[in-house]
């Protein structure tokens, strides 16, 4: 039986607690016996929070792509599955040769495919990492990222598959709607600024005018309180103080719920994949969204005939028409819903047995 090595190379923990929450509840009962680990940057406590796991944990990046490397070498056979990375050292042992790529599989999460960030230093690693991406085999992705992949990286591999983050999504029945007296705008998914929130203030209070209310949740990442003010300043030179809700502080699963819940409309100016979990949880309660021309996510959005707009085409009237469409529609078999997303990863992981 060939053993699985799933690799979460980084600190991360909400990415990290929903893979192994995924795969401990939903996805490890329903396949049939076998071999699977778990390499994981972060405290031991989550072998206490993951008992039916094989979980070793890491204290550093450089210390899981030593041990990564060693079992590698050690069992040339075993299949290791990168779950997003953001780990610099795994990713010159990949470029350097040190780590083959013969049965590497790299699950592309969030921003690891893209290359925007101004920093010198991530701007001079770009192109170590990207050599080191045209090198794997096999890579699984959303549709968006499989096309920006074979379009900036590779070519098209036969082994490349559609797949999708296990999205953490309630009982539908549980989530009570907020009626509003003025349309709810959810502006972004964090206070990172890929979500280029002051431009989508401009075209907001451009399109919809002023009397609207937003909410910018911009808890994560820590330490960010000057682009925070930023925003705000920006928020506030536009719309009155009282229709702009900036939320400092990160908030957990059921405040986050009861957030979407207050809005009419999510606003994502992002220009690359990210915040799907939130994008889900709107259509799910069918609120619509704007995403941005260039966020690959649209075309798993069109694939699975899921209304959106852009803010080319942001009207009330449109906003009403899209949010009507979403409640006519079938939401049982959205590929990158739980029911639909869970059979991708049977399938894919079930070959391996």
């Amino acid at each position: 039986m060939q053993p699985i090595y799933h690799i979460l190379g980084s600190d991360i923990p909400h990415h990290n607690q929903r893979v192994l929450t995924f795969f401990q509840q939903e996805l490890l009962p329903t396949l049939p016996p076998s071999s699977h680990y778990f390499y994981v940057v972060g405290k031991d406590i989550l072998k206490t929070y993951f008992p039916d796991l094989e979980i070793t944990t890491f204290s550093t990046q450089k210390q899981i792509a030593q041990a990564l490397i060693a079992k590698n070498q050690q069992n040339p056979t075993a299949c290791f599955i990168l779950h997003g990375q953001f780990n610099l050292w795994v990713w010159l042992a990949i470029a350097l040769g040190k780590l083959s790529t013969e049965n590497i599989i790299w699950h592309i999460w969030g921003a690891d495919l893209y290359e925007v960030s101004a920093s010198w230093k991530f701007r001079l690693f770009y192109p170590i990492r990207r050599f080191a991406q045209r090198k794997l085999k096999q890579v699984w992705a959303t549709r968006g990222d499989l096309d920006y992949f074979w379009r900036r990286v590779r070519s098209r591999s036969e082994q490349d598959r559609l797949i999708y983050f296990a999205t953490k999504l309630p009982d539908r029945h549980s989530v009570q709607r907020i009626k509003n007296d003025q349309l709810t705008i959810l502006l972004g998914n964090s206070g990172d600024p890929s979500n280029n929130h002051i431009q989508a203030l401009k075209e907001i209070q451009q399109r919809l005018g002023n009397n609207v209310r937003i909410i910018v949740p911009m808890g994560y990442p820590a330490n960010n309180e000057g682009y925070i003010q930023q925003v705000e300043a920006e928020g506030k030179r536009l719309f009155l103080a009282e229709n702009l809700q900036i939320l400092r502080e990160k908030l957990d699963f059921d405040e986050y719920l009861l957030l979407l819940s207050q809005c009419d409309l999510g606003y994502f100016n992002f220009e690359r994949q990210q915040g799907i979990g939130t994008i889900c949880l709107l259509i799910q309660q069918n609120i619509p969204c704007v995403l941005h021309p260039n966020n690959p996510f649209g075309l798993d959005m069109q694939a699975e005939q899921v209304p959106y707009l852009l803010a080319e085409n942001m009207t009330f009237s449109k906003i009403q028409a899209a949010k009507q469409q979403l409640g006519d529609m079938n939401k049982n078999n959205i590929a990158f819903f739980p029911k639909t997303y869970l059979k991708l990863w049977q399938t894919q992981l079930t070959e391996f047995t």
